[in-house]
């Protein structure tokens, strides 16, 4: 794949392994003066009049989940190139709308990787919603199962970080410890804020 930033100028590759477990799934061009990946969103030269128009961009982690939903006809995203959402790409994205949705995968390190960016996104004063995920699916998987229909609906449905966050910690929680110590998370990603 190749790399662009938001000029139109290839800036890194990055190629995806298929079919071999025991290797990590994405490689990338090595970090550069002009290829950093916490500054890099994958599609955004492609995809910045799209989330302009929406109002809004859902930031994925993978190529194959961009180029899935583009194909599908959602347009209005972009993804990280194999790190973790940063300030930069927050302030990237402020440049073009102030809601970002984001669509991580579904198994548990996906909903916690999810949370993270969530509380970077409202410490950069921008709206946060998660859209949730089926469990140990990815967006391109999910829509090559079932079609892009449950990936719109759940676009719909998308909570806001918080009550998303609460949701998936209340699964787990079963003393007053668990709650104590879910308040104090919260807390100190607010103080943050």
């Amino acid at each position: 794949f190749p790399i662009y930033n938001h000029l139109n100028k290839i800036i890194g590759f990055a190629g995806r392994i298929i079919g071999e477990e025991k290797q990590a799934k994405y490689l990338n061009s090595p970090e550069t003066p002009i290829y950093n990946k916490g500054r890099t969103l994958y599609g955004m030269h492609l995809n910045k009049n799209e989330i302009i128009s929406h109002k809004a961009a859902i930031v994925v982690e993978g190529y194959f989940d961009l180029i899935q939903l583009y194909q599908s006809n959602i347009k209005n995203v972009v993804a990280v190139s194999g790190t973790a959402f940063t300030d930069e790409h927050a302030l990237a994205i402020s440049k073009l709308c102030k809601t970002i949705y984001v669509a991580y995968d579904g198994d548990s390190a996906g909903i916690q990787a999810a949370i993270r960016a969530g509380y970077t996104i409202l410490r950069n004063d921008l709206d946060a919603k998660i859209i949730h995920i089926p469990n140990k699916l990815d967006p391109d998987e999910w829509i090559q199962q079932e079609g892009p229909e449950g990936f719109k609906q759940a676009y719909k449905k998308a909570k806001n970080l918080l009550e998303f966050h609460y949701e998936i910690v209340s699964e787990e929680m079963n003393t007053d410890r668990d709650k104590i110590e879910f308040v104090n998370n919260v807390l100190f990603e607010c103080s943050n804020i």
